[in-house]
């Protein structure tokens, strides 16, 4: 008998043969609290020359104000006006009167990005801060069945290093159950605009663009299903949102504005290896090695499709991703509130350029966001809100604190859909690993929590 030819491996087989049981082991590796921290105090001395290389010019430049008290509360008010700065910026992004410059903004290579991923959406796009943001728009069919209820709206957002691509599974599911899907691409993220300046990227921006996308669309009643961030963002923007009839949000992996007490030592020091990794990296840490660590298991498709919108700007178009890795409040209240407000710190600010604590600004706003937005879900019953909070049992980020979201819900908003609530064999990225049973426990929650008639 011949001998079979041999069979050609292709390259991009061969490659997941490699990474997959690489990014299984690191992920193994770093499921180890103190090989976490060991990680993080390995990097710290380079985290602090990468930053004291940054603002060293501008110490030794104005080092000599420190020994005056003339001197001194210059720096002050320098620390103090670009923070009015940028608060006053964050509430024009949210009012919808402040400007992008073309110049800050790269466009979306839409077409391009598209091929790369293989996916191809039917997609429409629309304004906020002169910005133009994506929007997967799908409709049922003609003749196909209508949802129960009536045809009913659902609004898909993802979370950060992800754009509407994370639902391309889960879209089809929900047009062939009779429901209109939006997929929403924050700015910064997939096929929308991206800013090059983290800077002008704040919080609000994103809650802007959400009210927009109700206002452009007139979504009168839909249920909000958001990832990550999307739950942040969507969690925050709820009471500025058009009132709807029977509104309803779908968490899937999502947190309020976390805060250190939210989320157990063991997942708050990944989050700080991932904030002093991107400190060192800035947009050079490639998006894929962190999909790759959160589903080791994907194909190199997947984290293709997920990279697919930085190919062709490079690190300039990452802005946003840094801007949430570093926006999280997870510095202490106590540093957020107080110690950043004495006079010892502004003048350190000042002396070292506020435009470098720009991370910490965004911090401190959102974890005085925070309160009210924990205030207003504390009553959203009467506001006509029903929640369902998922999460994957495997996910690393968030761990087994999600009682830190659900218990500043109002009991009588909360609905458990069956089995729904932890779910069973998921990590972080659910709709990777679960898209049908995902796609399921959302047209659940819609059916029992459906407006009547």
């Amino acid at each position: 008998m011949l001998p079979s030819p041999l069979v050609k491996v292709k390259p991009h087989v061969r490659r997941d043969q490699l990474l997959q049981p690489t990014f299984h082991l690191i992920r193994f590796v770093l499921s180890f609290t103190a090989v976490r921290l060991l990680s993080i105090l390995l990097l710290a001395p380079t985290y602090v020359a990468v930053k004291a290389l940054t603002i060293l010019p501008q110490i030794i430049g104005e080092g000599s104000l420190v020994l005056t008290q003339a001197g001194r509360e210059e720096l002050i008010r320098r620390t103090d006006s670009y923070r009015r700065k940028e608060e006053h910026q964050a509430r024009q992004q949210l009012n919808g009167t402040f400007r992008f410059q073309q110049a800050q903004l790269v466009s979306a290579r839409k077409h391009a990005i598209r091929h790369k991923a293989g996916w191809s959406p039917s997609i429409e796009d629309f304004e906020v801060c002169g910005a133009r943001v994506n929007v997967v728009h799908e409709i049922p069919q003609p003749g196909r069945p209508v949802g129960r209820g009536g045809r009913q709206t659902i609004v898909l957002l993802h979370g950060n290093l992800e754009w509407s691509y994370k639902w391309r599974d889960i879209i089809p599911i929900l047009i062939q159950e009779g429901y209109e899907v939006f997929a929403l691409d924050w700015l910064g993220h997939g096929l929308s605009d991206k800013p090059i300046d983290a800077s002008t990227i704040s919080f609000e921006l994103h809650m802007n663009t959400l009210i927009t996308l109700f206002e452009h669309f007139d979504i009168q009643s839909c249920c909000i299903v958001a990832d990550g961030w999307g739950g942040c963002i969507a969690t925050c923007t709820a009471p500025y949102l058009p009132t709807t009839r029977q509104p309803r949000i779908f968490l899937l992996d999502s947190f309020f504005p976390r805060r250190a007490p939210d989320i157990s030592l063991h997942c708050y020091l990944l989050h700080l290896l991932c904030f002093v990794a991107t400190g060192i990296l800035n947009g050079y840490l490639a998006e894929a090695a962190t999909v790759r660590y959160l589903v080791p298991g994907k194909a190199s498709s997947v984290v293709r499709g997920y990279s697919a919108p930085y190919v062709y700007g490079g690190i300039r178009t990452k802005a946003s991703i840094i801007r949430f890795s570093h926006m999280a409040p997870l510095l202490p209240g106590v540093f957020l509130f107080k110690v950043r407000e004495s006079a010892q710190w502004r003048t350190l600010e000042g002396l070292c350029g506020p435009e470098n604590f720009t991370n910490i600004n965004a911090q401190a706003l959102l974890a005085d966001r925070d309160r009210g937005v924990k205030a207003f879900w504390k009553r959203c019953t009467e506001r006509g809100w029903k929640v369902c909070v998922v999460s994957g049992e495997r996910g690393p980020l968030l761990g087994s604190r999600d009682e830190a979201m659900t218990e500043h819900i109002d009991r009588g908003a909360l609905v458990e859909v069956p089995r729904a609530v932890w779910m069973e064999e998921a990590g972080h990225y659910s709709c990777e690993e679960g898209p049908k049973t995902v796609a399921k426990h959302i047209c659940r929650f819609l059916e029992v929590t459906r407006p009547r008639m």
